[in-house]
């Protein structure tokens, strides 16, 4: 009876174990069919073939990188755009004066708002990333040479600068030169040549933030973007004010574009294109009557306004001009040198003299005016050069003997011209041979 019970025992033990076993083998078929039919009513899972975001996630940094939104337009930080098409940002701005002398084109909200036509809301640091993902090249604000003493000016990736606005059912789009007058003649003035020069940081804040400096027209330490020349920022010295005529109503919204300069050369046609496509301002195409007032730098080049242009640059801008206005007058003035250097400058002004006729103006209507030569040394002077280098130099003085110069006939006259004044320069006596001593 002991045997059979056990033997029961056995054979029941045995059973549960191969029910339990045909359970468990039921459950998983269950479970694999169950994620089949979920696989096959819902969205594929991702494969490492194809990721669910073919968009690089960028590298931790102290700057978050936004992702560039198919390559297209995509918002950086509060009222700063990146256009990635064109390279360029865009800030959002209201204009908050209208007609006074200013120091800024575009601060920072409760900065300096009484010195500045716009104001954002941008935070000037965020601007100051968003142009450098762009591609554009930071160099120096403006500053004061410790050791001499004298003022530098703003350096960096040269900027293009417009703005954008509506008015009236209208959009207009405008180079921010063109809302600004010279303070001294309230006269337009001519395109400006902006930089990005990055500002500073001072015991690690950069200080545009602080001082809200994002586009300056004067010399500030501070600027986020400065101007490539000097210009003072004393009260009694303000160089330009907003133009009354052009810019828009306080509180108007608009749109400042920033981008690196393409093309380094002016484009003239451009300060009086949009004169055409806006009404209200049509008699802005009379400045093409004004005079073309130029320096003549050392290195050759010509400053026109605050621009510096090169010899096709001005002769497309003469050509311009001369369309529209033919009896158009040019002046040209030779940039002040060391004294030792005026004849070379002079000779180089009358070189350029003969191109800017070369462009196609009247000769009657250009005048050059040269640099007062230093007197020669009547050591090494005969008395007849000597009278005639005064001569020359008091023609070269007085404004009745060189408004206009005449430009000399061709390029063999000046030549000639500058080989004699070279040789009666370095023309010196022969010095009589002393009496040799008696020999006694």
């Amino acid at each position: 009876m002991d045997v059979l019970n056990k033997n029961c025992d056995r054979s029941n033990r045995l059973l549960r174990e191969a029910f339990a076993w045909m359970l468990t083998c039921m459950l998983l078929l269950s479970s694999t069919a169950c994620e089949q039919k979920s696989n096959q009513s819902g969205s594929p899972k991702p494969t490492a073939e194809k990721p669910v975001d073919s968009t690089p996630s960028p590298a931790p940094s102290a700057t978050p990188v936004p992702v560039k939104s198919g390559g297209k337009r995509a918002e950086y930080a509060k009222d700063v755009v990146i256009d990635w098409n064109t390279k360029q940002v865009e800030v959002s701005a209201k204009v908050v004066q209208t007609d006074l002398p200013i120091e800024l084109l575009l601060c920072a909200e409760n900065t300096k708002e009484h010195e500045s036509i716009l104001v954002t809301g941008a935070q000037p640091k965020k601007i100051f990333e968003a142009l450098g993902m762009i591609g554009a090249t930071v160099g120096t604000p403006a500053a004061i040479d410790p050791a001499t003493g004298k003022q530098t000016a703003a350096t960096g990736q040269p900027l293009d600068i417009d703005i954008e606005y509506e008015a009236d059912g209208k959009k207009f789009r405008q180079k921010a030169h063109e809302w600004m007058v010279d303070s001294k003649n309230k006269k337009p003035i001519g395109p400006l040549n902006w930089v990005f020069c990055g500002s500073r940081t001072e015991d690690g804040k950069f200080t545009a933030d602080a001082d809200g400096t994002i586009a300056c027209v004067v010399d500030f330490s501070t600027a986020l973007i400065g101007l490539a020349e000097s210009h003072s920022a004393s009260d009694a010295e303000l160089w330009v004010l907003a133009d009354k005529n052009r810019v828009p109503k306080v509180g108007t919204k608009c749109t400042v574009t920033i981008r690196p300069k393409q093309d380094s050369s002016p484009s003239p046609s451009k300060t009086t294109a949009v004169a055409k496509t806006d009404p209200a301002h049509s008699d802005s195409a009379a400045g093409d009557t004004e005079p073309i007032d130029l320096q003549l730098t050392p290195e050759g080049f010509f400053q026109y306004n605050d621009d510096i242009l090169d010899a096709l640059s001005l002769d497309a801008l003469i050509k311009d001009r001369i369309k529209s206005n033919p009896a158009q007058k040019v002046s040209l003035t030779a940039m002040q040198v060391e004294p030792d250097a005026v004849e070379k400058m002079n000779l180089f002004t009358r070189l350029a003299g003969r191109a800017i006729i070369g462009s196609g103006i009247d000769q009657k209507n250009l005048t050059m005016t040269l640099l007062d030569e230093p007197p020669k040394s009547e050591s090494k002077v005969e008395p007849s050069d000597a009278s005639d280098a005064g001569d020359e130099t008091t023609a070269k003085s007085d404004p009745a003997a060189t408004s206009p110069t005449p430009a000399p006939e061709n390029l063999g006259e000046i030549r000639r011209e500058s080989a004699e004044k070279k040789k009666q320069s370095n023309a010196t006596p022969t010095p009589e041979p002393s009496p040799e001593p008696k020999n006694p």
